[in-house]
């Protein structure tokens, strides 16, 4: 038994990537957005399917 929590609503780790739900995402944006800049790379869920995809910005582009 999974619980009473859709599944894009709990956060886990898929292919190196973190897993987050829309809503989960939403409510500490700026957590995530945090975690990002220091490199990690986060999956963004929307009804258990794959939504949105943020990361570290491209290095190159930094000053532009």
């Amino acid at each position: 038994v999974r619980g009473s929590s859709p599944l894009s609503s709990t956060s886990g780790a898929v292919d190196g990537l973190n897993v987050i739900g829309a809503n989960a995402f939403r409510d500490r944006f700026g957590y995530w957005m945090e975690r990002a800049a220091a490199g990690e790379e986060i999956l963004i869920t929307r009804h258990g399917r794959r939504f949105a995809r943020l990361g570290p910005a491209d290095p190159s582009l930094e000053g532009a």
